[in-house]
């Protein structure tokens, strides 16, 4: 039997402090609703990212990951949430991150739209080492631990990591350091 779970839209962003100084994103990463909540994050300007997310599509990642990190915002995982695929690169982009629910990672997978036609193998494996490339030196420059990479790259299913991995990648022990 196949259940069908619905996640919210990531679009669903909640500012909350008095300063809006707090963003919680919740949902799947959708590229078309992406510019609209880069534009949001852009006005209201936090300091805190709290995310609960099972990922989505890994360009509008990047792109927030980004951001994330050169505004200095802080990036939080509760422990009653979860954050995995696209997201967990987003929690990476913290400069001060604390994860202490369910933190996860896997190898990037072909959109669905491309697995049916006949694919230049020399453009494919061009394009392939090009994004791992990108990727690398984008988590190079977010001081991510390098025992992280392996399993972004060689998972094929979800890798969970430890709470002993996680206090490894935690960049603070506790809220109120961030």
């Amino acid at each position: 039997m196949l259940i069908c779970i619905y996640k919210p839209a990531f679009s669903d962003v909640t500012f909350e402090g008095a300063n809006n100084e707090i963003v919680i994103l919740t949902g799947d990463i959708k590229a078309e609703e992406f510019d609209e909540i880069l534009a949001e994050i852009k006005l209201n300007k936090p300091t805190q990212m709290i995310l609960d997310s099972y990922g989505g599509n890994d360009h509008s990642a990047r792109r927030l990951a980004k951001h994330i990190h050169d505004n200095d915002i802080s990036t939080y995982v509760s422990g009653v949430s979860i954050c995995e695929s696209a997201c967990a690169l987003i929690f990476l982009a913290g400069k001060k991150r604390l994860c202490e629910g369910v933190l996860g990672v896997h190898q990037a997978v072909l959109p669905k739209d491309i697995g049916n036609e006949d694919i230049d193998l020399n453009f494919a494996m061009k394009y392939i080492q090009e994004d791992i490339g990108n990727l690398i030196e984008l988590l190079n420059d977010f001081d991510t631990p390098s025992f992280v990479y392996p399993y972004m790259l060689k998972t094929f299913g979800m890798y969970h990591f430890s709470k002993a991995e996680i206090a490894q990648i935690n960049t603070v022990k506790s809220l109120d350091e961030m």
